[in-house]
């Protein structure tokens, strides 16, 4: 957990994460226009998740002992030059 390719995923997870969060709460409301939402409300749950995300992430390597729960491929060798 304590090395940079876990913080490159973890932070690429919840980057995710808080582009569908805010995605989802946009599609709910169809018939609002761009300019009629609460953006800083919209933007605070997305950040929300992404927070959420991140401890998870942060959260299941202590759960798991860091086991991979995924798959074989997460204990692979890694070629992104980390």
């Amino acid at each position: 957990m304590f090395n940079a390719l876990f913080w490159k995923d973890a932070a690429e997870r919840a980057a995710k994460t808080f582009a569908q969060a805010l995605l989802a709460l946009i599609i709910v409301a169809p018939n609002t226009p761009v300019f009629g939402f609460d953006w800083p409300t919209l933007l605070a749950t997305a950040g929300t998740a992404a927070v959420i995300s991140l401890l998870t992430s942060v959260g299941g390597g202590v759960l798991t002992r860091n086991t991979p729960t995924v798959s074989p491929a997460s204990v692979a060798p890694d070629n992104r030059g980390i």
